[in-house]
């Protein structure tokens, strides 16, 4: 019974930790594609743009 206990509580805990790792990935990327998004080449080119 404990063994069946202690199993399923591993398992929940990996289904938690992919969950935490998969979150943080995707934190990541929005991060860095906001950055990139809103990096000086971007902005420099984005201000021309408009420029008569």
């Amino acid at each position: 019974m404990t063994a069946m206990l202690h199993m399923r509580m591993t398992q929940q805990t990996q289904k938690l930790l992919a969950l935490l790792v998969l979150l943080f990935l995707l934190a990541a990327l929005g991060f860095m594609t906001f950055r990139a998004y809103l990096g000086p080449d971007f902005l420099i080119g984005f201000g021309n743009l408009f420029m008569c």
